[in-house]
């Protein structure tokens, strides 16, 4: 993001902006966004379109509000993304080739998500939260065709031979309960240095709630940045895992969507994907540069980057036997502006060559605002 125009007083702050960002999977992302601050009722709206180069397009709205009358907090979201051609290389990570074809057709499905959600949050005790929740989904998916025509894809053999049910393949509708903790014990939100972050979350989606496929699920998330030398050298490292009790449809398994960096930094995006899976994030931040800039500070943090994971149980599979853990590592360089704006570059490479698009063990670069974590 790259704000242009801020307006307001005391009791209230508009801000628009760009929206630019580019990867090596999306291409280029160009938008505008409007977030409108109003201090006397602890609100925010946020309203913001962007599309890809790729093809790809988001639109999303969202409102929060402290409810303090009910020791609560509210938020309220709204979207729409097409994902035009999204990377699929199927399930249970090295168990499904993703270099026999060297055609990225092959490779693809299209995807259209909308979506709405609403959630209460509220403190249990000092830095602890719950939060509760109803998200509904309504997915439809379906074959992509690529500038090569009409061939066949991964995702058609994967509905012909009933890996993928005929009642999902064309997508579905998602219901959905969610209740979670959260602990957060960092120093600073916006330049974190030290501290902890954990959140766990449960989720259900029922038959009788409108959801196509029923399931039970579940997100856990660690991350804690340890100080090495006071705040300029700092190793972070985040701790993720997310699965479901029985099979989801295909479209409910954790995926990296069109916003995302994906999970595993380097590797192929959808490379690893299962009914339960696990990953790994770190980096090593040294703060090359500080000066101060009024109240704030322009910062140049320099990190190594060391990212992996794996399925951990199958998605509809009878045996399980190649999969392994998928690892990468690089290097960034994190540019903190003053008003907590981050401009991130970063390119990372797998350890593997069957994690690179077309076997060539190629990593990927990233250009985007805001730290991976």
């Amino acid at each position: 993001m790259l704000l242009f125009a801020t307006a307001g007083y005391s009791y209230a702050r508009l801000h628009t902006g760009l929206i630019l960002s580019y990867d090596s999977h999306n291409k280029l992302r160009y938008g505008a966004e409007l977030q409108y601050y109003h201090t006397p009722s602890a609100s925010s709206f946020y309203l913001g379109a962007s599309a890809f180069t790729s093809g790809s397009a988001i639109a999303q709205v969202r409102y929060t509000r402290i409810l303090p009358a009910l020791g609560m907090d509210l938020s309220v979201k709204g979207g729409y993304f097409r994902e035009k051609g999204e990377f699929f290389y199927g399930f249970n990570g090295y168990d499904t080739d993703a270099s026999a074809v060297y055609n990225d057709d092959y490779y693809r499905l299209n995807r259209n998500t909308a979506n709405v959600s609403v959630d209460l949050g509220g403190p249990i005790w000092r830095d602890l939260r719950w939060t509760v929740g109803y998200e509904f989904r309504y997915l439809q998916t379906g074959r992509f065709t690529g500038k090569d025509g009409d061939i066949p894809t991964l995702y058609d053999m994967l509905v012909a031979d009933g890996t993928i049910l005929a009642e999902d393949a064309a997508g579905g509708r998602i219901s959905m309960l969610r209740a979670g903790l959260s602990l957060d014990l960092r120093n600073d939100e916006d330049y974190t240095t030290s501290g902890v972050r954990a959140d766990a979350e449960f989720r259900y989606a029922p038959a009788f709630l409108g959801t196509s496929h029923e399931f039970l699920g579940y997100r856990g998330l660690f991350s804690h940045w340890l100080p090495l030398v006071s705040d300029r050298l700092v190793l972070a490292y985040r701790l993720q895992a997310e699965g479901f009790v029985n099979d989801p449809a295909f479209y409910a398994l954790p995926y990296d969507d069109i916003l995302s960096s994906g999970r595993v930094r380097g590797i192929l995006r959808n490379r690893i994907q299962g009914r339960s899976v696990a990953f790994f994030n770190s980096e090593l931040r040294f703060e090359a540069l500080r000066l101060p800039l009024g109240s704030d500070h322009f910062r140049l943090v320099a990190c190594g980057i060391f990212d992996g994971g794996r399925v951990l149980v199958p998605f509809a599979a009878q045996s399980f036997t190649n999969e392994k853990m998928h690892l990468s590592a690089g290097a960034g360089i994190h540019v903190h502006l003053p008003g907590s704006t981050v401009l991130t570059l970063e390119y990372v490479k797998p350890f593997r060559t069957e994690d690179s698009r077309r076997n060539s063990g190629r990593g990927i670069f990233y250009v985007h605002t805001g730290v991976f974590f």
